[in-house]
C-alpha cells in the first residue's frame, strides 16, 4: 500500500497530474487532496487504496520510488550540511 508521506511524490513524479488532475480524479475536493500531501489532515486507508487502485500503484511501481526518495534523503542531507 502507498504512504501518505508519498502521495505528493506520486502525483508529480510518477504521474506528472496536478492536484486538481487527481481531485477530479477521485472525486474529491483540491484542498483535501492539499491536506494528505501536506500531512495536515490524516490520509484514510480508504483514500490511499483508491489512489493505487486509481492509477494502477502496487508494489512493483513502488519499489523505485523508494530508491528515489533514498537517493533524495541522501542529497538533503548532503545539501544540508
Amino acid at each position: 500500500m502507498i504512504r501518505q508521506n508519498q502521495l505528493h511524490l506520486i502525483r508529480t513524479a510518477v504521474l506528472d497530474k496536478t492536484m486538481n488532475d487527481v481531485a477530479k480524479d477521485l472525486g474529491v475536493n483540491r484542498m483535501r487532496v492539499k491536506r494528505y500531501e501536506t500531512g495536515e489532515s490524516y490520509a484514510p486507508s480508504g483514500y490511499l487504496n483508491d489512489y493505487a487502485a486509481r492509477y494502477g500503484i502496487g508494489f512493483e511501481s513502488l519499489e523505485p520510488l523508494r530508491e528515489f526518495e533514498k537517493a533524495l534523503d541522501k542529497v538533503k542531507r548532503t545539501l544540508s550540511n
